[in-house]
């Protein structure tokens, strides 16, 4: 998937705050053949009063 179509999609979704990238992805340790991206999302409650 490209990354800017990836994006765009994120950007429809109105719950998200935001998104970190933590680990070793773009870093020296990260191993393309055995490493994952690690992604937090923070999102808005969906709690209504």
């Amino acid at each position: 998937m490209a990354e800017s179509y990836f994006l765009n999609g994120l950007k429809k979704i109105e719950s998200i705050i935001c998104i970190a990238e933590f680990g070793s992805y773009r870093i020296e340790y990260w191993n393309k053949d055995r490493s994952d991206i690690d992604l937090a999302v923070v999102v808005k409650s969906k709690v209504s009063s």
